[in-house]
């Protein structure tokens, strides 16, 4: 019975452990810019703005749900279908994408 007990608590330890090394540098300043020259620094901020990442959200949003339902659709409906699914799934989610971003730029958004 201590076996299983001390099981447990290291089971709990390590989860812990594992959000404190994940989520921690957050508070820690990790992520912040200052390492990086002040050239790339004003680069990278300037690629974070609302409408890539809208447009980018859009294609993940759209994009091929994961290779299980790939086979999936293979197994039921074979390769031919599966094969036009993801040809499908990767240009109407690039061309929405496209349509997202630069339909932003011309209307000022940026």
């Amino acid at each position: 019975m201590q076996d299983t007990k001390d099981q447990i608590v290291g089971f709990w330890v390590a989860i812990v452990d594992s959000f404190k090394s994940m989520f921690g540098s957050l508070s820690q300043g990790a992520f912040e810019l200052e390492s990086i020259g002040a050239n790339y620094k004003k680069k990278i901020l300037n690629m974070m703005t609302p409408l890539p990442s809208y447009s980018f959200m859009v294609f993940m949003l759209l994009f091929i749900p994961c290779i299980v339902t790939l086979a999936a659709i293979k197994q039921e409906f074979g390769w031919g279908l599966m094969f036009f699914e993801i040809a499908l799934l990767i240009v109407v989610p690039y061309i929405v994408s496209v349509v997202i971003y630069q339909g932003g730029l011309l209307l000022g958004f940026h």
